[in-house]
C-alpha cells in the first residue's frame, strides 16, 4: 500500500482507518478485522488524495483531510470531509 502515515481504530474496536502515501499522493482505507481485503474511502473518483482519517464518536461517520486533482506544481485546494 506504502507507507503508512496514520491508524485510527473505529470506537466498537473491530475496524481499522489508516492513511498511507505513495510518490506524494495520499490515499485512505479502511481494513475490516473480518474481512480479507481493505477498502478505499472514499469510493469513486470525486477526492484525488485523502489521509488523516478520524472515526465520529458513534463510528458512522469518518473526517478526513481531502484534495482535488491538480496540474503538476499547483497545490490545489485541501479540506476536511
Amino acid at each position: 500500500f506504502g507507507q503508512v502515515i496514520s491508524l485510527d481504530w473505529s470506537p466498537n474496536g473491530e475496524q481499522l482507518l489508516f492513511s498511507v502515501t505513495r510518490q506524494e499522493r495520499f490515499e485512505l482505507y479502511v481494513m475490516d478485522m473480518k474481512a480479507p481485503e481493505p477498502r478505499k474511502v472514499p469510493q469513486g473518483d470525486s477526492v484525488h488524495s485523502a489521509a488523516y482519517g478520524a472515526w465520529s464518536p458513534d463510528g458512522g461517520e469518518i473526517l478526513f483531510r481531502a484534495s482535488s486533482a491538480t496540474a503538476p506544481g499547483n497545490p490545489g485546494t485541501t479540506r476536511l470531509c
